[in-house]
């Protein structure tokens, strides 16, 4: 009884927090959709798009610190935990700063490609995606110590940081790097205050452990993240290349309203995969964690969708203003395709949990249609959204049938 009453705490609690920062983030959007205006929004919209996909390593080593920390807990071996993230802190800092001097090096391409007039937004791109892959040492090791308050902490310091300076640095006239710089700010801020939560672990005797068992899990989680990341930002991108700055800005506008979907459901998805995996190292049932979360994933896209295709006007009005009016007709759909993202994405994290992989060919295939369809027929927003649509509703199709076991025992 103990033992559950704390898994409802700590779920408890990393809901909260999760909530609390998704409204700050949320916050952070809206401001600078209004205060950049659609043209700047759109360029801003498609470098954090971009970002989502190139700092796929950076969910897949907070994933695997997680997995291999909680092992080490079990076994009070915090020494090896303490050795993980010093000796992971060296490999990420390298990989860092090697891949913020790619970007640097190809910003003037990268620039040219999406329209952007000058280069600084996809150099503090590099900088972002530094201090993306050095972020979840810190993360993902309060994670896997379980100390789930101080993660909490972390991730509401980061989105307030990030809302507070990005308002500032707006407000000075620095504009779309000020937004973006504001993300580098709050990775900081956020490091520094998972290091300080930490400084009990980092004074332990490191102990050293045989790093090939990291490597052989991460490589499924990396394909997965990236796939995953690629198929719900991409269109971002592909619309910011193919059409105008102001058109790209009112379906980076469409595209966020439709991601509260995600926003929403991303807590229990969250919880699940933590149960799930659990529950399988036991040896016990999942599927009943399986269908609750569906049908709570469900009900909360059917009632976030359901408003959109009914008041597609009132919720643009209310959350944009009247400059973004042209993306209502973008609205319904798009919630529609992140409905099926979400019930998609459940899926895809019950199978990681679970140790199937087999799921992946289907992610894989989907980017492929998406990016070839988008890049073929892109004659008015409205086409690329329904080319979401079909390819999201494909995706989930696919994975139901995967995991069609786990609905018909």
């Amino acid at each position: 009884m103990k033992k559950s009453n704390s898994l409802l705490r700590d779920s408890a609690i990393i809901f909260a927090a999760s909530m609390i920062s998704n409204v700050l983030n949320y916050a952070f959007q809206l401001y600078m959709g209004r205060a950049l205006g659609p043209a700047d929004y759109g360029i801003f919209a498609s470098i954090v798009s971009l970002l989502y996909i190139v700092a796929v390593p950076a969910s897949t080593i907070s994933v695997s610190i997680t997995r291999f920390v909680s092992g080490f807990m079990g076994k009070k071996e915090l020494g090896k935990a303490k050795y993980l993230f010093f000796r992971g802190m060296k490999k990420v800092t390298i990989f860092g700063a090697v891949g913020f001097a790619i970007i640097a090096v190809l910003s003037p391409y990268i620039s040219s490609y999406l329209n952007i007039p000058y280069i600084s937004p996809v150099v503090i791109l590099g900088l972002i995606f530094f201090m993306s892959v050095l972020t979840p040492l810190g993360n993902g090791t309060l994670q896997g110590l379980q100390r789930f308050k101080w993660l909490g902490a972390v991730q509401v310091t980061n989105s307030f940081v990030k809302l507070a300076l990005g308002i500032a640095l707006v407000s000075l006239g620095f504009g779309v790097s000020g937004a973006l710089f504001s993300l580098v700010l709050a990775g900081i801020a956020g490091f520094a205050l998972a290091t300080l939560f930490l400084r009990d672990i980092l004074k332990k005797k490191a102990q050293k452990f045989d790093k090939n068992s990291i490597i052989s899990y991460s490589y499924p989680v990396f394909m997965s993240l990236l796939f995953i990341n690629i198929m719900s930002n991409i269109d971002v991108v592909l619309v910011k290349h193919y059409f105008a700055d102001v058109d790209a800005g009112h379906y980076a506008a469409a595209a966020l309203i439709g991601k509260i979907v995600l926003f929403a459901s991303g807590a229990i998805t969250g919880v699940m995969f933590a149960k799930a995996a659990e529950l399988k190292a036991k040896g016990m049932a999942t599927r009943k964690i399986l269908y609750e979360s569906m049908l709570y994933i469900f009900s909360i896209c059917f009632a976030v969708v359901s408003v959109y295709f009914i008041a597609p006007h009132f919720v643009l009005s209310l959350l944009f203003g009247a400059s973004y009016i042209d993306a209502v007709p973008l609205i319904g759909l798009f919630g529609l395709a992140m409905g099926f993202f979400a019930l998609s994405n459940a899926l895809v994290q019950y199978n990681l949990a679970l140790k199937n992989t087999k799921f992946i060919w289907v992610l894989f295939f989907a980017v492929i249609i998406e990016i070839a369809m988008i890049s073929l027929f892109h004659d008015s927003l409205l086409t690329v959204v329904k080319i979401l649509a079909g390819t999201m509703a494909l995706v989930f199709s696919s994975m139901l049938i995967i995991t069609r076991k786990e609905f018909i025992q």
